[in-house]
């Protein structure tokens, strides 16, 4: 072996029965020491002792029963990794021994309890202990006051105890995967705690840990919570609470008016069947709120108040409109509806000027509300920039590109500035449903696969001159808009597959960018002899 520089030494999985010679002439230059999976027994005490500057030493998967005694000399040690070995108990390891020990990883592995000295570990910070037997959180653990990450995921634990409340310098707790129900009173006293992570217990009540006044992240989903009570610390901004049996979400009395700082917050696969107007009203804050797979009918007005929402997720539910509210949503950016029940949209939706994505996939659209048409003023640039036409409804007006002595023009809506992915799949369109798409003049992606088109309809492509992806799979599609394909100069895929097709038209050709083309279960008839007057394949650069 040869080292050039010796500060970090990583020799794990190398088969080794003990520490190479020639690492010895270099040991007090040593600060991290890798001897993981190796199937050694014992670490040399000289060695250890030499190893006057090692702060990091990581003996993971050595299928170990117990710890080395050598590693007591280990006394400028900082952090030491025993995870997944064999070791079932460190009564022996007088890790006591080592003052500076900070960070302690102890996961998979047999232990049912800890060792009387471990409370001597003043300079602990960072214990893990997961994947382990223990029944219950061992009393010394509570005793760690300078503990600031703790991680007893994955034992038997089924309550947390009071002395819990001592640690009051923690501010990470994991305690995934266990049985607890509850948190305990003294819970309240960890004022330190920051993020906690309780998945897959049996919890049915928040409000303790919800009100620590720097918790910002809680995780949640997978317990016990029927009721979810808006009683939020002051900086909380992340809540997961999906995967709840919740039926309800109240406010509590006296909450109103509080500051609720709650960014995110996902409270799906559960059972809601409405969502409490008041109580939505207060987070003001919230980016992000996820609440699909639930029983929603609808969606309260007071969702129009959350000005700061830029990702709505409702999708899975029984949605029958979209609130007009949805207007004011003047930052939102994404919006999940789809599988739900919505028979038309909402016109209030063109009003959304910032909305990049827009999924209405499996629903029971059979009509598009059209945009309503304003005069705004402009400049003469604007004007002259602006497209010649747009489709309002089903009629085409005609834009002012004189001068700028204009006192206005006919105003696009907001969206179509700013809708780039819309997912109309499996529903109820027909071909006089898509006039109102033809304004939204920066479409990257739309899809219109497994509706009732029998055409489309002459010069719809035509406008959505930056369309890249195109999804028309699934109708009853006999031809192509022939004069449009060309003006598609940026399409890169366009799925036909599932129509009606006979024939191809030879200006698909003529779309340069084309790089995925689907047209499989059609009813295509090719001619040998008329392979020059068809589409020719075999000059096609689609792969």
């Amino acid at each position: 072996l040869v080292f050039e520089g010796c500060e970090s030494v990583v020799l794990a999985a190398r088969a080794l029965k003990t520490v190479p010679v020639v690492l010895y002439s270099k040991a007090d230059l040593i600060v991290q020491l890798n001897l993981s999976r190796n199937p050694m027994l014992e670490i040399p005490r000289d060695f250890l002792e030499a190893c006057t500057t090692l702060r990091s030493l990581r003996l993971q998967s050595m299928s170990m029963k117990r710890v080395p005694q050598s590693l007591r000399c280990c006394k400028t040690l900082h952090r030491l990794d025993l995870s997944s070995n064999r070791i079932v108990n460190l009564d022996d390891a007088g890790l006591d021994h080592i003052p500076s020990l900070k960070s302690l990883k102890l996961q998979n592995n047999g232990m049912q309890r800890l060792p009387w000295y471990f409370p001597k570990l003043r300079s602990l910070k960072e214990l893990n202990i997961s994947n382990n037997k223990f029944n219950e959180l061992p009393e010394v653990v509570c005793k760690l006051s300078n503990l600031i990450d703790l991680d007893v995921s994955f034992n038997l634990l089924t309550e947390l105890p009071e002395e819990i409340g001592n640690l009051i310098n923690l501010e990470r707790l994991t305690i995934v995967g266990n049985q607890v129900t509850r948190f305990p009173y003294h819970a309240s006293d960890m004022r330190s705690l920051r993020v906690l992570d309780c998945r897959r217990n049996h919890i049915s009540d928040l409000s303790t840990v919800c009100l620590l006044p720097y918790v910002e992240t809680i995780s949640a989903d997978h317990n016990s919570i029927h009721t979810l009570d808006l009683s939020f610390g002051p900086c909380l901004h992340t809540l997961d609470a999906s995967h709840n049996d919740i039926t309800q979400l109240t406010l509590l009395p006296g909450g109103a008016g509080q500051p609720f700082a709650m960014v995110h917050l996902d409270i799906s696969h559960a059972k809601l069947s409405s969502l409490d107007e008041l109580a939505l009203s207060q987070l003001t804050s919230l980016h992000i709120l996820r609440v699909d797979h639930n029983a929603l009918r609808a969606l309260p007005d007071s969702i129009g108040d959350l000005f700061q929402l830029k990702h709505l997720s409702c999708s899975n539910n029984q949605l029958y409109s979209l609130p007009d509210s949805i207007s004011k949503l003047q930052k939102l950016e994404i919006l999940e509806a789809h599988n739900n029940s919505l028979e038309e949209l909402t016109a209030a939706i063109w009003e959304c000027s910032s909305l990049t994505t827009l999924n209405l996939t499996s629903n029971l659209l059979g009509n598009i509300s059209g945009p309503s048409v304003g005069t705004t003023p402009t400049s003469a640039a604007t004007l002259v920039a602006s497209p010649p036409l747009a489709f309002f409804g089903s009629t085409y007006l005609e834009r002012k590109t004189s001068t700028a002595s204009s006192l206005g023009r006919t105003a696009l809506p907001p969206l179509a500035f700013a809708l780039e992915r819309l997912y109309l799949g499996e529903n109820r369109l027909t071909e006089d449903h898509l006039h109102p798409l033809t304004v939204l003049r920066e479409l990257r992606v739309l899809n219109l696969s497994f509706n009732h088109l029998q055409i489309v309809p002459n010069a719809f492509l035509g406008n959505l001159v930056h369309l890249q992806e195109l999804y028309l799979s699934g109708n009853d599609l006999t031809a192509l808009p022939t004069e449009d394909l060309p003006l598609l100069s940026t399409l890169r895929v366009l799925y036909l597959n599932g129509n009606k097709l006979q024939s191809l038209p030879q200006e698909l050709g003529k779309i340069q960018t084309l790089q995925v083309l689907d047209v499989g279960s059609n009813a295509l008839k090719y001619n040998i002899n008329n392979w020059e007057f068809d589409w020719n394949w075999s000059v096609s650069k689609i792969s």
